[in-house]
């Protein structure tokens, strides 16, 4: 087992031997923590140590990709890190997302800063002016007030392990008129290929700790069901040497929106 950096949270480091130690103290004879930062770990294992047996990934968050799960599991399966024949959990990962109208998010916890809200009658809005996220958010959609403009859809799926996706546009439908002013987005993981079903962190499924992801539109395209919107998408993310300063898939994931009309495209909006 191999961990990242050397306390719970240290200088952009992120480590799990606090997690692993209750397990190495029952079973020390089989298990080995071996730390070391996550860039080099990528490229091979320490020196003297044995290659992995097992990939478990903890890098997920409320937009699946945060972390780079997609990179760092492909860059651990491409260097050397893992033996040929092993498993990585989770197996594969799907995202789903849609345009919405986002009216109000829940609580301050998730997210009410995003839209005007009030939280025990006080009104949030006037701390939007010094909230620029360039990056997404979470947002409990259960007790969000929002309105779908496009069917949801699924915009790509990925085997852990393998080089991320390549970058594609994504056509929606739309389905109701509104003023398209976020993106939602879901995911669902398969941890092995036993057929068990998935982990996901949808609204319809039973809550974790995870909410939705939602990144804001800084222009607000009127959709109605005569547009389709097309949504660019980059899974591909790029690592450092800091993990935690790495380039988050969603924040990246939708640079620009396209809305196609029957008489041709419109310019790109910019939304990153």
């Amino acid at each position: 087992v191999y961990s990242w950096g050397s306390g719970s949270y240290e200088r952009g480091r992120e480590t799990l031997s606090p997690r692993i130690s209750p397990i190495s103290s029952h079973i020390s004879s089989q298990v080995q923590v071996v730390k070391s930062e996550a860039a080099r770990l990528l490229t091979a294992p320490p020196e003297g140590a044995p290659r992995l047996h097992l990939f478990l990934a903890e890098l997920m968050d409320s937009g699946g990709l945060g972390e780079s799960l997609l990179s760092l599991a492909s860059a651990a399966r491409r260097g050397g890190l893992l033996l040929p024949a092993a498993p990585l959990l989770p197996a594969r990962i799907r995202v789903w997302a849609t345009l919405v109208e986002l009216q109000g998010c829940g609580t301050a916890l998730d997210s009410a800063e995003l839209v005007p809200s009030r939280l025990s009658g006080v009104a949030l809005w006037p701390w939007l002016r010094y909230r620029h996220r360039r990056s997404y958010s979470a947002v409990d959609l259960a007790a969000a007030e929002y309105a779908p403009l496009t069917d949801e859809c699924l915009v790509f799926s990925a085997v852990v392990g393998d080089a991320p996706p390549a970058d594609r546009l994504v056509a929606l439908t739309a389905q109701a008129s509104g003023e398209a002013n976020a993106v939602v987005w879901v995911w669902e993981a398969d941890l092995d290929d036993s057929g068990a079903p998935p982990l996901t962190n949808a609204p319809w499924a039973a809550r974790t700790h995870w909410r939705q992801a939602v990144k804001l539109l800084p222009a607000y395209p009127r959709i109605t069901p005569h547009i389709s919107p097309y949504l660019p998408i980059s899974p591909h993310i790029s690592y450092g040497t800091r993990p935690r300063r790495v380039l988050g898939a969603p924040a990246r994931l939708w640079p620009l929106l396209s809305l196609s009309r029957a008489h041709g495209a419109s310019p790109y909006l910019p939304i990153s």
